[in-house]
């Protein structure tokens, strides 16, 4: 077994590796780094096409959060997550390790308490749990790929068919033939829509993020420019306390459209919409949120909007991919997504992104 541990201080990954050899002799291949940074050069380094010179496990030194979060995880997972890690630290901090478990840890260890029993147990448990989970992505994965292509085939014959149906509506005049073409044309453009969503799901579940850094403002435009709004009926406010931010552009994109359009397709009648797209800086990450005045969402339904095809509405049409697309990109980005709303007077998705430099 060949195993990194990541730990600031030499002398606590010496009594570290000492337990984990007294634990057996498989666990006798073990390098040390001080720091993720170079953890990630390490494996990088060992990462080569034969398999053997990779490592199976990773330990990594969690006593030195900033804010009481998980980041120096967060950002290892970002660059090697096929590979199982546990967490070392000083005292049983039962709100880290919970952290730590929800962005990815396969379990934990404290210092202060070793044994080569218990070290042995949680090293093959780890990797265990991590095979079933590699396996696991690996049939999503060919899933996701089944539906991008289908998806991708479908869409150029959806557009040819609404397309058809525009110009046989300006030569038809029998008026039962139109209702029916009206009929097509409403079916093909909600498929379109859904299609369109499928597409997008397939980008937020394949590949790795890719951080840049770029002016909010900008991605927010583009966003923008995406919707024909009648300014008379739907006013777009700005609330930016800072310029830049540090993230994926394309994930970026991808959820603030799904959140204006969803404040937009689930507006009130008769109410001027208003729209207001906030963003701040704070000492560990990025807050972004989108407010609406639209119909709100019923406090029993808050839990769900995040699922897959799960629509709260059903006043407005929608493929009931949108909130869970944006779910997913955000947590690929190791950020956090929350809504609040009032039914019949307004809803808040507040986004919270991390400092992290990804891969």
């Amino acid at each position: 077994m060949k195993i990194l541990i990541i730990e600031n201080k030499p002398a606590v990954a010496e009594i570290v590796s000492s337990f984990i050899v007294e634990a057996g002799p498989d666990h006798s291949e073990i390098t040390h780094s001080a720091n993720v940074d170079a953890g990630i050069i390490e494996i990088k380094k060992n990462n080569s096409s034969d398999k053997e010179h990779s490592f199976d496990v990773i330990l990594l030194d969690l006593d030195n959060c900033n804010n009481g979060e998980p980041e120096p995880l967060v950002n290892l997972l970002a660059n090697c997550s096929d590979l199982p890690v546990i967490v070392l630290l000083n005292e049983h901090n039962r709100e880290l390790i919970n952290k730590a478990v929800k962005k990815g840890a396969q379990d934990f260890l404290i210092k202060t308490a070793l044994d080569k029993k218990t070290i042995s147990a949680i090293l093959q448990n780890a990797i265990e749990r991590q095979k079933i989970l590699n396996e696991e992505r690996q049939k999503n994965n060919e899933t996701t790929n089944f539906l991008y292509r289908a998806s991708h085939d479908l869409k150029g014959p959806v557009i040819t068919l609404n397309g058809l149906v525009f110009f046989a509506q300006k030569k038809v005049t029998d008026s039962d033939a139109l209702e029916y073409l009206d009929k097509i044309g409403i079916s093909a453009k909600k498929l379109e829509v859904l299609i369109a969503s499928l597409l997008e799901l397939t980008i937020s579940r394949k590949g790795n993020t890719k951080t840049e850094q770029f002016k909010f403002q900008s991605v927010l435009d583009e966003v923008l420019s995406a919707f024909t709004i009648n300014k008379s009926e739907i006013l777009i406010h700005t609330d930016l306390k800072t310029e830049y931010i540090k993230a994926d552009r394309t994930m970026l994109f991808y959820t603030l459209k799904n959140l204006i359009e969803n404040a937009i397709k689930y507006r009130r009648k008769n109410v001027r919409t208003e729209i207001v797209v906030s963003f701040s800086e704070s000492g560990s990450g990025y807050e972004i949120s989108v407010k609406d005045n639209g119909q709100g969402i019923e406090r029993q339904y808050l839990d769900k909007v995040f699922d897959m095809f799960y629509r709260a509405n059903e006043t407005a049409s929608g493929s009931g991919l949108g909130l869970y697309n944006a779910k997913v990109f955000i947590t690929k980005m190791a950020g956090d997504i929350k809504i609040e709303s009032t039914s019949g007077l307004h809803t808040t998705v507040k986004i919270f992104l991390p400092k992290i430099l990804q891969s």
